[in-house]
């Protein structure tokens, strides 16, 4: 059953609410009372994810919004990406180098010195 549900949990990352809410009532349906309110315990400390799936989401999720920040700050400062440029960007998930394009990005008098 938990591989069922870590499987699930990729599903729920990219899925609509409506489908994420039918995966937690299917789990929820077949895990015994006492796993769920064990689970119901756990959901309420402090900590924000507990499996490494949701940690990667969420940093993925990050990664995603940075490197459209850096698309949209050059585009807004009137410089034009080329489509590889733009896959770069995009493709980049490394945290520190994305802000440290963002940085650039204010600045950079052409996209090329974002990559300098």
């Amino acid at each position: 059953m938990l591989q069922a549900a870590s499987s699930g949990i990729d599903l729920i990352a990219d899925a609509d609410r409506q489908l994420a809410r039918r995966y937690v009532d299917c789990v929820l349906a077949v895990v015994p009372q006492a796993a769920r309110d064990a689970l119901e315990a756990l959901m309420m400390t402090e900590s924000e994810f507990y499996s490494d799936t949701f940690r990667n989401a969420e940093a993925k999720g990050e990664a995603k919004g940075e490197a459209k920040a850096v698309v949209m700050v050059l585009q807004a400062r009137g410089l034009t990406l080329t489509e590889t440029q733009k896959e770069r960007i995009n493709g980049c998930h490394d945290q520190t180098q994305l802000e440290t394009w963002i940085a650039r990005a204010a600045t950079a008098e052409s996209v090329g010195e974002l990559f300098d």
